[in-house]
């Protein structure tokens, strides 16, 4: 009986240690979420340069390329660093959920409330008592 007792508690910290890495894990999410949001590809609007002449036609199509370029890495990141947070969001509130659940259950499994009543000088009146 001994063993099934340390058991079930080595796997009680398990699921607490798992749970909170999940809940570290949202919050990662969160921030490189944030990260990428704010990137805002700053490289391409420095670090672009095509070849051609100011007044040729090569020029203008190079740089309708470049400003393209640029509204797809900021579609990109937007909706990349939105969807990690949405998902580090919802982590956090699952893992939350389960973690807030777990320790519930097991401080409420530990209370004795005989003793409580006991120490509070509660007293408990029998049923009979009670309807009479």
């Amino acid at each position: 009986m001994k063993k099934i007792s340390i058991l079930k508690n080595l796997l009680t910290i398990f699921l607490i240690v798992f749970l909170v890495i999940g809940i570290l894990a949202g919050i990662l999410a969160i921030y490189k979420g944030n990260v990428i949001i704010d990137e805002q590809s700053g490289f391409f609007r420095n670090n672009m340069r095509f070849g051609g002449d100011f007044y040729t036609e090569i020029y203008s199509v190079a740089e309708g390329s470049r400003i393209e370029l640029i509204e797809i890495d900021n579609t990109l990141c937007y909706s990349l660093g939105w969807f990690l947070i949405i998902f580090g969001l919802t982590d956090i509130s699952g893992f939350g959920f389960l973690l807030m659940k777990v320790v519930e259950n097991k401080v409420i499994s530990k209370i004795n409330f005989q003793s409580i009543a006991d120490e509070k000088e509660i007293t408990v009146m029998p049923e009979e008592e009670y309807e009479a």
